[in-house]
């Protein structure tokens, strides 16, 4: 049997076994909250700090994003402006977090497991810089799962100019610069339940969403 006992108090025993607290627990005790103060470094303005950089991030993350409406078949619309990454904030490692948590968050709903994605990738403003992410094994495990693991039907346009996009989608369901008339139409808070909803995966996955 062994034990391990962390910042045990210089107080007598029979003080501890009076304050002694049970597992489960549903409110904050104040020496917690002065250790996580005092020795934790988790004051207040280091959450505000910690706070902005999440808000930072999901701004940062406006390259993919899932549009507002539907298309008439039913398939939900992801525009990825991959000109927006930016690889010297943006690892490989949480792109492809955002992108599994984009497609794997809508495909809880069942009507997206029957109509599927439709999706826009616009390479406007790509460059040099984002040949950092086209490394060998990543575009291998992209074949992997397009062909291999994705059960989709896939069909691949490539438009000269953006105008080109009102032939497959309605106006109304396009932003601005592509013909359409939507103006606002990025979800940082849709990707912000999604990332906060990926922690709680049961056995077997997450469930559908009705």
């Amino acid at each position: 049997m062994m034990a391990n006992c962390t910042d045990v108090q210089d107080e007598p025993i029979h003080k501890q076994e009076d304050e002694l607290l049970p597992f489960e627990l549903n409110y904050m005790p104040e020496f917690v909250l002065r250790k996580k103060e005092n020795e934790l470094n988790c004051i207040h303005a280091d959450k505000q700090k910690c706070l902005q950089e999440l808000k930072d991030l999901l701004n940062a993350c406006q390259f993919s994003t899932v549009l507002p409406y539907r298309c008439p078949d039913g398939s939900v619309t992801v525009l990825s402006e991959l000109g927006k990454l930016d690889p010297a904030n943006i690892s490989l490692e949480t792109l492809k977090q955002i992108a599994y948590m984009t497609y794997q968050q809508a495909l809880r709903n069942p009507v997206t497991q029957v109509t599927g994605f439709s999706i826009i990738d616009d390479f406007a403003g790509t460059g040099f810089q984002h040949l950092r992410y086209c490394k060998p094994f990543l575009m291998y495990l992209l074949n992997h799962i397009t062909f291999a693991v994705l059960p989709a039907r896939r069909m691949i346009f490539i438009h000269s100019t953006p105008e080109d996009l009102l032939n497959h989608f309605p106006r109304s369901a396009l932003p601005v610069k592509y013909g359409g008339t939507l103006t606002d139409y990025y979800t940082a808070d849709w990707l912000k339940r999604a990332n906060e909803q990926q922690g709680n995966f049961p056995v077997g996955g997450q469930k559908n969403i009705f």
